[in-house]
């Protein structure tokens, strides 16, 4: 089996097509497909990590793809694999071999992919390939249209996240990691790795973060992302966290009222959330802010030994 970056336009559709064919309607795949690999070709968005499987004993056609991205603090997110009908079992194994691979070359140190928990065959593929299943996330969304009932609020000034306060806000969030119960497993290094990968995050908004402070000492931070335009906008809490000696007061839950507030303000349709099914406080605090749940997704992960430099071109299993 030959595992290989898709290299040409027709081999990024074909590729394309079988990963975005379960999320994508059937009107609309086409078109769908077609506006990624422009975006590609454009320079706006990568997919050297778009990989193929590849039969030999059938005369090389694809047979089998996934989508490795990369991010800034060391983790890697992978597509499920995704194989056509007469695929060999074998393929899926391939492809996230070559995946780990190019991760790891790309200097990750975990590769997580985030699967239907209802898909039994993606559960079994990822564990006979070394994944850890580690949390179970549930998808939640907040409708703008809602009003934000008013409360107090416990601090008594709030700062956005530029470059002054940069520093201030990495240091909030290393504080509000400790005792946090937000898929713990998943994490990088520390949190300053984390805080990396969500700025580099598509569609992260600096000008939408926040962090509360009351006699110059931090309380808690929100970071936000948000996608789409005018009605169809909607925001996302990529992290909101509060340090220790801040739990207990309201603060969550004040930070998350008045973000929810601006994003109505500045008429976003929704906004959207994931949290961890375990953190119980957590799960509490969105659902008494009118968020209700969407969907869930199972997280897998699997720890790498980054490589100094370069990425294999390609795999063959076995190898």
């Amino acid at each position: 089996m030959l595992v290989r970056p898709a290299a040409t336009r027709d081999e990024r559709v074909a590729a394309l097509t079988l990963l975005l064919a379960e999320t994508s309607s059937p009107d609309d795949l086409s078109a769908d497909v077609v506006q990624v690999v422009d975006l590609h070709a454009r320079g706006e968005l990568n997919l050297d990590g778009l990989l193929i499987a590849a039969d030999e004993a059938r005369g090389a056609e694809p047979c089998g793809s996934t989508l490795v991205t990369p991010g800034a603090g060391g983790a890697a997110d992978l597509f499920p694999p995704r194989l056509l009908p007469a695929a060999p079992a074998a393929a899926a194994a391939a492809l996230l071999a070559a995946a780990g691979d190019f991760a790891a070359a790309a200097g990750c140190d975990r590769l997580q992919a985030f699967a239907d928990p209802v898909r039994t065959d993606d559960a079994a593929v990822f564990t006979a390939a070394g994944f850890d299943r580690i949390a179970e996330l549930r998808l939640l969304r907040r409708d703008c249209a809602r009003p934000t009932e008013p409360g107090a609020t416990p601090w008594d000034s709030l700062r956005t996240l530029g470059r002054k306060s940069e520093r201030l806000f990495r240091e909030t969030a290393r504080a509000s990691y400790a005792d946090s119960r937000d898929a713990p497993d998943a994490r990088g290094a520390d949190a300053d790795e984390d805080f990396d990968a969500h700025a580099a995050a598509p569609g992260f908004r600096p000008d939408l973060c926040r962090l509360a402070l009351r006699g110059g000492e931090p309380l808690g931070l929100v970071l936000i992302s948000a996608s789409g335009e005018g009605a169809a906008a909607e925001w996302d809490v990529c992290y909101l966290g509060v340090t220790p000696a801040a739990r207990r007061r309201g603060v969550g839950r004040a930070l998350l009222a008045e973000r929810l507030a601006a994003a109505r303000d500045a008429g976003a349709a929704a906004v959207t959330c994931v949290v961890d099914a375990d953190n119980a406080p957590a799960r509490r605090l969105y659902a008494a802010a009118g968020f209700a749940e969407t969907g869930s997704r199972a997280l897998f992960l699997k720890r790498l030994e980054p490589e100094p430099a370069g990425r294999p071109a390609e795999r063959r299993s076995g190898d």
